[in-house]
């Protein structure tokens, strides 16, 4: 009995020895962290969707969550709606089934409509390389929080006990029918009252594109368009010209330098185009805000 009672007393002093920061850093971080695997220009994750573990695409440019017809039949999923899925190529006809849970790794959430087209999708195979079975839309993340940091290969997914451990710059965002969108301005009219471009941040996708207004402006410039380049959709593919852009900020957040696309106006949506995640970085998204935070990283100690 007496060399245990000695034996604890060590242990217990030696942990008050050790300085209270060191001890707070030991602290575990919030949320659950799941791998990115680069795939087709993006990063694909792995789902847990009734009993299956199914690898979908990240793609935050859609509002919707999708999966390839022969999985929603594996599923057993029973369409609740039929709507019009709408993209950059065109449009053609979906179906639903929902809410369906899902989980990743140990984070338990929910897709309120789960869809798929019931005929053939004709850039299903383009846009799908083989052994991904979908595509994990912002729908996923309704109700969470969601880093995304494509540079340590993992997103980490959680609630608001998230937001006090996230470091970055707070851009001008919001949410537009579940995508998040951020503002974005040419270095030279930085200016309040200068027209801010809207684009909505897209993880599927690794072009940048523009719509209407914000594309015809574009287009104007002489000598500025490049050949036509194909545009791959789950609708099909087209061909659009690109532009070369200004550099653009976000507050003190400078974004790469590139190019974009100019399509015509996309019906139903509000915003002038998409930027993509790839030449954003690590980025931070909470629904419940439309809170968008570029150059994401968890701290330390909250």
């Amino acid at each position: 009995m007496v060399p245990a009672a000695r034996f604890a007393v060590v242990i217990v002093a030696f942990a008050l020895l050790v300085p209270a920061s060191s001890r707070a850093s030991l602290a575990p971080r919030p949320g659950v962290r799941v791998p990115l695997v680069p795939v087709a220009g993006g990063w694909a994750v792995t789902v847990g969707v009734r009993g299956r573990q199914l690898r979908l695409l990240l793609d935050t440019g859609s509002s919707r969550s999708y999966v390839r017809r022969e999985v929603a039949v594996s599923l057993d999923l029973r369409p609740r709606a039929r709507f019009d899925i709408v993209d950059a190529a065109g449009s053609s006809v979906g179906v639903c089934a929902g809410p369906v849970p899902i989980r990743l790794g140990a984070f338990a959430a929910s897709v309120d409509c789960l869809s798929w087209r019931p005929g053939a999708a004709p850039g299903e195979a383009a846009l799908l390389p083989r052994g991904i079975d979908g595509i994990l839309g912002a729908d996923a993340f309704a109700g969470a929080r969601v880093l995304i940091d494509p540079e340590s290969g993992s997103l980490t997914v959680g609630g608001p006990e998230l937001d006090e451990w996230i470091d970055g710059t707070e851009a001008v965002s919001g949410v537009s029918e579940g995508r998040f969108w951020i503002e974005l301005r040419t270095v030279a009219n930085r200016a309040v009252s200068a027209r801010a471009l809207r684009r909505v941040v897209d993880s599927g996708t690794d072009r940048t594109l523009l719509f209407g207004a914000a594309a015809c402006a574009h287009a104007r410039a002489p000598n500025d368009t490049s050949p036509a380049l194909r545009l791959e959709t789950l609708s099909g593919a087209r061909r659009a010209h690109a532009v070369r852009l200004p550099q653009l900020v976000s507050g003190d957040w400078r974004l790469r330098g590139t190019s974009a696309l100019l399509l015509p106006e996309v019906q139903d949506r509000q915003e002038d185009g998409v930027v993509p995640l790839s030449g954003l970085g690590a980025i931070y998204l909470d629904a419940s805000a439309g809170r968008v935070v570029l150059g994401a990283r968890l701290r330390t100690t909250p």
